[in-house]
This record gives structure tokens, C-alpha cells and sequence, in this order.
């Protein structure tokens, strides 16, 4: 099921003050910290609140908490929120609504607030085929109505013989992908630092590969122009995919976010490095 077939069977949207909805909007806050726990799961949009304007879409994964002090100012990094305000009296939000899949629209779209709204609002069907056309006019096509299918097949292509990839096109039109040409063992992961070019030109990096066959790629892990790396609760963030993949080869075992079959975004561990040509 598509972004848009899921979020058409509940079009709702959530009211975030302004400065926290472009955070999410702009992939650098992934919890949306609450007073209370959620039932939600799945799609929404993500309205300003006192602006009348839906600014992304964005999928609430899972929500956790009631969450200590602590913890808290532990993943700030994920929060945006300070250690001044999680102490101050009267804090209440200890409930983390967790994020991920975040679209951020091109232009606006705009809604008629409900008076007395705080924090859920049905969308309309005009709004729901305004966010619909916004989708494909930002040319999120791929991610909204082909998202399985674009993975599947860049899945497929992993798996072929390097002479059936490199250097040309897929039949499908999927993100490109290489073959994998040499794999070593875990153990060798921390000098896996190797970067050569074959005769045809391509470089050849040494990335990590996941147990479902996923790999640390250039293009299918970027999200909102970030590469997230490292453990739970420990990740970092890397706007270059090389400082990325060298971070990752510094790690006993190495953790990275990417989507899988489905489109969602998580962790994964690597079993094994191998080659690929880019």
C-alpha cells in the first residue's frame, strides 16, 4: 500500500507550533513530544498551527514513554528540546510520538482550522486531492505510489551479476543499484577502507550489507539530505556519504537507518562488507 492509499483511509492532520513543524518538516526533529500516549499509527499531515498551511506528511512509527529526565536529555539530538526546559517546573511532555518517512510539500496546503482544535484535525477531501496533487507536483512519485516496487527492484538488481548492472540502466526504471563484486567477513570491516577504479571507470568503495541483502547505498539511505549512522540512542548524523561510510567502518559492528521493501525507515546491523562499483 502506497503513502497516499494509507493516509486516505484516515486524513487527518497534527497541530505542532511553527518552529517544531519545520524541524520535522525538515528531518532534524523525529519526536514530537506529547503529554500523553497515542493510538495512531501510520500517515498524517503535519499542519502549523495558527497558519492554516499543512507543510508535510510524515509517519508516526510508534510512540513510547512516559520517559524519564534523563532519557530525555539523552536524545535531545531527536527532541530538539534543552535540558534547561525538560527541568524546568511544570514540564509535562514525557511521551515521545516517534517520526519517520517525512515529506516535506513544495508549496503549502492549505486547510480551514477547526475552532477548539489542539492537536488532531480531519482533513477534508478537497484538502486530501490538494495534498495529493502536491505529492506528485514535488515530483515524489517514486516514494508516494511506487514505493514498493522501486525497492524491490533495486533489491533484485543487488543480487545480479555485476555485468548485468554496471554502467547500464535497469528495465525498471528503479534508483541504481550495483552488484555486489567481492564480500569479506566482519572481522575485516575496520580496514575495509579499499576505494579503486576498475578498467570501465567506476570506483569501487567497500560498504556494509545487511541480513535482508540492504546495503549502506549512496542514494536509498539518504533522508531529507542525511545519512543517520550508529547504534539506537547513539546516532550521528552526516550530510556527506563518505564521512558517513567512514564512521560506519570505525564501529565494531556497523548500524544504519535505511527503508526497507516497504518504504519504512529503521536500523539494520551488518552481517558482512562487500564491494560495489558507483
Amino acid at each position: 500500500m502506497s503513502l497516499l492509499e494509507s493516509f486516505s483511509y484516515d486524513p487527518k492532520a497534527l497541530i505542532i507550533a511553527p518552529q517544531w513543524a519545520q524541524l520535522i518538516a525538515n528531518g532534524e526533529k523525529t519526536w514530537e513530544m506529547r503529554s500523553q500516549a497515542v493510538k495512531h499509527r501510520g500517515y498524517f499531515a503535519i499542519a502549523e498551527k495558527g497558519t492554516g498551511r499543512l507543510i508535510a506528511m510524515a509517519n508516526l512509527r510508534e510512540c513510547n514513554g512516559p520517559h524519564s529526565i534523563n532519557y530525555l536529555i539523552q536524545h535531545e539530538q531527536r527532541h530538539c528540546g534543552t535540558r534547561e526546559a525538560i527541568v524546568a517546573p511544570g514540564f509535562k511532555y514525557w511521551f515521545s510520538w516517534e517520526l519517520d518517512n517525512v515529506y516535506r510539500f513544495n508549496n503549502p496546503v492549505s486547510y480551514q482550522p477547526k475552532s477548539g482544535a489542539v492537536s488532531w484535525v480531519k482533513l477534508s477531501a478537497d484538502v486530501v486531492e490538494k495534498i495529493v496533487e502536491e505529492m506528485k507536483d514535488s515530483q515524489q512519485v517514486i516514494e508516494v505510489s511506487k514505493m514498493e516496487s522501486a525497492f524491490d527492484s533495486e533489491s533484485l538488481l543487488t543480487r545480479r551479476a555485476p555485468t548485468e548492472v554496471i554502467g547500464q540502466k535497469s528495465s525498471e526504471q528503479a534508483p541504481k543499484a550495483v552488484a555486489p563484486l567481492m564480500t569479506s567477513n566482519l572481522e575485516g570491516a575496520a580496514s575495509a577502507t579499499d576505494v579503486s577504479r576498475p578498467e570501465n571507470g567506476s570506483t569501487v568503495l567497500k560498504v556494509p550489507r545487511a541480513k535482508d541483502g540492504t546495503t549502506f547505498d549512496r542514494k536509498s539511505c539518504l533522508r531529507n539530505g542525511i545519512y543517520r549512522v550508529g547504534e539506537k540512542g547513539n546516532e550521528k548524523t552526516f550530510k556527506n556519504y563518505v564521512d558517513a561510510l567512514k564512521y560506519l567502518k570505525e564501529m565494531k559492528i556497523a548500524v544504519w537507518r535505511r527503508p526497507n521493501s516497504n518504504g519504512n525507515w529503521g536500523g539494520v546491523r551488518a552481517v558482512e562488507w562487500i564491494s560495489v562499483a558507483e
